[in-house]
């Protein structure tokens, strides 16, 4: 995919995003994907996940935030890798129980239908643009992880649930749930302010 055609993609979403109609048509499209953890991504602290459409495809956009700047606009298809979101894929701190983990994709999977239309219609910021993810999240960075949707129970929330996107490192058999992740907007800290996300469109 080109740098003009994941910056329209990206421009999609956010045109499109406080449409619920649209939006749910895009999500049954699936609420995951796999991201083959690219070498040139090590040297950053955040990955930012963008979410975007493309012919009516849904995307996610994994962009380390060392590239994430005004001078690789231009160039940004050689800094991102382009995940297409499916239905189904198998396979201390930062890390949350499974048991959580799996009652956050669960809570996707049966509530987004009503989750995306109180969002959009009961909150400040609406649906979320992108996702910006510790980079200590990847811990098996020779191979390909898997990342979720999830919907997070939280206090801070104007609706029931916030958005979430859960790592899913696979150690042998044994899965381990990452979650240093934040979904934007809103934004406010140095790692999350707007002029770091330099591929959302400015309103």
């Amino acid at each position: 995919m080109t740098s003009n055609q994941i910056k329209q993609a990206i421009d999609n979403w956010a045109r499109n995003r406080q449409d619920s109609g649209k939006v749910l048509t895009y999500f049954e499209q699936g609420d995951c994907f796999a991201f083959p953890y690219p070498k040139y991504a090590e040297t950053s602290e955040f990955i930012h996940a963008y979410a975007g459409v493309l012919e009516d495809v849904l995307y996610f956009f994994m962009v380390p935030s060392a590239y994430d700047k005004e001078e690789y606009v231009d160039v940004i298809d050689q800094y991102t890798t382009v995940c297409l979101v499916v239905k189904n894929i198998s396979g201390g701190s930062h890390e949350i129980p499974s048991k959580e983990a799996e009652a956050r994709m669960k809570a996707w999977k049966e509530h987004y239908t009503e989750w995306v239309p109180a969002q959009v219609d009961n909150t400040t910021y609406g649906l979320f643009q992108a996702f910006n993810i510790s980079n200590i999240d990847f811990e098996h960075k020779d191979g390909t992880v898997v990342l979720s949707l999830g919907l997070k129970q939280s206090a801070s929330a104007q609706v029931n649930f916030d958005a979430d996107l859960i790592v899913i490192n696979g150690a042998g058999k044994q899965l381990v749930y990452d979650d240093f992740t934040r979904s934007v907007p809103p934004f406010g800290t140095s790692a999350m302010s707007q002029n770091e996300f330099s591929l959302l469109p400015q309103v």
